[in-house]
């Protein structure tokens, strides 16, 4: 599956927890999970979501060969 463009909501739903998936990627959990924590702490505008939703759509890119990215991206946009 490709990786779905910057512009799909579902991104930034992950960032915001609007979306309750847990990625099967190490990885990407252990990103969401320092990144909910910033946004938490005050830093929840839309500029930096779109920044934090721009690194993670890289960081599935750069791995898209993995299976658990596969995995997460069919159950996150299929």
């Amino acid at each position: 599956m490709q990786v779905p463009p910057l512009t799909h909501p579902t991104w930034s739903d992950l960032l915001t927890g609007m979306v309750r998936q847990r990625p099967s990627f190490l990885a990407a959990r252990m990103f969401l999970a320092a990144v909910r924590v910033e946004l938490m702490t005050g830093g929840n505008q839309p500029d930096v979501v779109r920044r934090h939703a721009a690194d993670l759509r890289e960081l599935f890119v750069q791995n898209s060969e993995c299976r658990a990215v596969q995995q997460d991206l069919a159950k996150l946009f299929g």
